[in-house]
């Protein structure tokens, strides 16, 4: 489609055609869109006096295409003019796919594509999370054995308590996309064995967006049974 177009402040040449590519989302994995990235291939023709116009605005247009900028688009069916704005750009891929001709000696066609990521704004640090799990590991409240192995003869088994302690390993870890989320903090406190043993992890997705990890492990032990269910997803 013609159009006028800008990135950042240079301007292509009038009618440059722009054909949108692709429009992929990104999901948490609640299933919440948080992410739209948006990939479009410019395709203009520079015109030139001659050899050394055509290098010099070709020379122009590779010192634009920096990446971080912004791309103003103003479409038009050749009677009603549709504006755009594909915010902080990334160059994907910048051709020159013609090789015959008047090429590079009064024109220059040139293909750039350019990819833009929006992100879903949210309104609580729960909109932030990209994923998150917790998990509850139960054990102990029963009779404790052993296996003594003897010189001559089986293996034999002893009972050595009758009821042991109620222990309950609370894990878990969420991913954000601006910061480290909080850790949920234990679920029986006034029975912790330790401090809380947290893990940081920042990573980047393949666009280079950063993701940071958090993980917690809290290790109870009571006399008394425990029992609770974990956190599905922070409100």
């Amino acid at each position: 489609m013609p159009c006028q177009l800008k990135y950042g402040s240079y301007e292509f040449p009038l009618y440059t055609t722009l054909v949108p590519m692709e429009s992929a989302f990104e999901f948490n994995l609640r299933g919440q869109r948080i992410r739209q990235s948006d990939v479009w291939r410019v395709r203009t023709v520079l015109v030139g006096t001659g050899e050394a116009d055509i290098k010099a605005k070709t020379i122009a247009l590779d010192n634009a295409l920096s990446d971080g900028g912004s791309l103003q688009i103003l479409q038009t069916d050749g009677q009603t003019a549709t504006a755009h704005t594909l915010a902080d750009c990334t160059v994907l891929t910048r051709r020159y796919p013609e090789s015959s001709g008047p090429e590079l000696y009064n024109r220059r066609t040139v293909e750039i594509e350019f990819r833009s990521i929006t992100r879903k704004p949210g309104e609580s640090s729960a909109d932030d999370l990209v994923s998150f799990q917790e998990s509850f590991d139960y054990y102990g409240g029963g009779p404790r054995y052993v296996i003594m192995e003897c010189m001559e003869g089986p293996p034999l088994r002893y009972r050595t308590a009758k009821l042991t302690a109620y222990h309950c390993t609370q894990r878990g870890s969420a991913t954000a996309r601006d910061d480290y989320p909080l850790p949920p903090g234990s679920r029986f406190p006034d029975v912790l064995m330790d401090e809380p043993s947290i893990n940081k992890e920042a990573t980047h997705t393949s666009d280079g967006e950063a993701r940071y990890t958090l993980r917690w492990e809290y290790r109870h032990a009571s006399p008394e049974p425990i029992d609770a269910s974990p956190q599905v997803w922070p409100e």
